[in-house]
């Protein structure tokens, strides 16, 4: 969860200094935080060793 809360804080630092002339950039980091965040709950499973 801290993982996840972390991610969303360093998009949010990155979306405000971007100027909001640029949206492909802001949907680029909003996607790329969400592809992060979907994939850390697989690796913590492997990890652990759950199926």
């Amino acid at each position: 969860m801290a993982v996840a809360f972390a991610v969303i804080a360093l998009a949010g630092f990155v979306v405000i200094q971007l100027k909001p002339a640029d949206p492909l950039i802001i949907a680029g980091v909003l996607t790329a935080a969400a592809t992060l965040l979907a994939t850390i709950p697989p690796i913590i499973r492997a990890l652990r060793g759950d199926r």
